[in-house]
């Protein structure tokens, strides 16, 4: 297949508008979720089978292992930070006509509070 055919194929497959927008953001939202999972280290907890808690202390003391509170309130942060950048990216679309201030505001808080409890998250792991 040549360059050019390549090309035209997949401008033709991005820009459908189809029957397939429900689907695609079915596969959009489970890809974040996955993601989500993912970055939070869905993987470590389910093959390594930490403590739920360290002693009583909800986070590891070190960056070489995770609890599964620990795993849960980092999928909150990450979600928290994709949910408030979502709505930011909805209220620049157009989706929110009436109180499109108050909609950008919210987005910047949800991702603000996210972004500080990963970096809170992180600064108790590394002991500062």
């Amino acid at each position: 297949m040549d360059l050019e055919r390549m090309k035209r194929a997949l401008i033709r497959l991005l820009t459908y508008r189809g029957r397939s927008a429900r689907l695609e953001s079915i596969v959009t939202a489970a890809f974040l979720v996955f993601s989500v999972l993912i970055i939070s280290g869905f993987l470590y907890v389910l093959i390594a089978a930490p403590p739920a808690l360290y002693g009583t202390r909800p986070i590891f003391p070190s960056v070489t292992g995770q609890t599964i509170v620990e795993f849960v309130l980092v999928a909150l942060a990450y979600s928290l930070s994709f949910l408030g950048l979502y709505v930011i990216h909805l209220t620049a679309i157009g989706r929110f006509s009436v109180r499109r201030g108050a909609a950008v505001w919210a987005g910047i808080g949800l991702f603000a509070l996210g972004i500080l409890m990963i970096i809170s998250i992180l600064a108790q792991k590394i002991g500062a």
